[in-house]
């Protein structure tokens, strides 16, 4: 019985080229799916803000619009009439619905109103208040807040 004890030369560089082959597939599987996984990622983040700014961009168009209302058509800020914008009501700005809340008054001369609005779950609140004693309104703050 013969046996061979020499190592095949052809079998230890296939066996090489495979594991090299094997790692380099490995490697690009990897590096590719951190890339998809990352783009989906990116994604997901662009949408959120572009509905969040669609809400915040909603929200500001109801403010716009109370504060049209009054200097439009000339209404007063007083509330003991009957006639006059009193908000409490949802407007579409843009395709976006709003909500407008009832306009209160802070004082004898502001007014506070809240806006709020919500595209897929992101919702944006503001608040204005509106300086009243003077001939022309006057906004005292614009800002956006976590609740009313």
């Amino acid at each position: 019985m013969i046996i061979n004890t020499q190592k095949s030369f052809f079998g230890q560089r296939g066996f090489i080229a495979l594991i090299t082959v094997l790692i380099i597939t490995a490697v690009s599987i990897i590096i590719g799916t951190t890339i998809v996984l990352k783009s989906i990622s990116h994604s997901s983040m662009s949408l959120s803000e572009l509905y969040s700014a669609q809400a915040w961009a909603s929200g500001n168009g109801c403010v716009e619009y109370v504060l049209g209302q009054y200097s439009i058509a000339s209404t007063s800020w007083d509330f003991s009439t009957t006639t006059g914008y009193k908000g409490n009501e949802t407007r579409i700005i843009g395709g976006i619905p709003c909500f407008i809340n009832t306009i209160t008054s802070t004082g004898t001369n502001y007014r506070l109103i809240n806006a709020s609005s919500t595209v897929s779950g992101f919702v944006r609140k503001l608040q204005v208040v509106v300086a009243t004693n003077t001939p022309q309104s006057v906004v005292s703050s614009w800002q956006e807040v976590g609740d009313f």
